[in-house]
């Protein structure tokens, strides 16, 4: 089958596991922000329906906007990490 000339850049493929592999058409290297989204909101019901996922959300998205301030803050108060 030859590439199509659609916006499918990236077709997500599960092969039966959580985390989806990506083939890319020959003359692509990235995710359109458009398609990124869109597969992000196709995958959301899947992928969040475990209490698990919830739970380490809670606990890991704090702790990543934490660091990332601190990060920053430290680029601007000059204080070595």
């Amino acid at each position: 089958m030859a590439p199509s000339a659609s916006s499918d850049v990236y077709r997500p493929r599960t092969n039966g596991c959580i985390r989806p592999t990506f083939q890319a058409e020959p003359d692509t290297e990235q995710m359109k922000i458009r398609e990124l989204l869109q597969w992000q909101w196709e995958g959301y019901a899947k992928y969040h329906q475990w209490r698990i996922n919830l739970l380490i959300h809670i606990v890991a998205v704090p702790l990543f906007l934490i660091g990332t301030i601190v990060l920053v803050a430290s680029l601007f108060l000059g204080v070595s990490l």
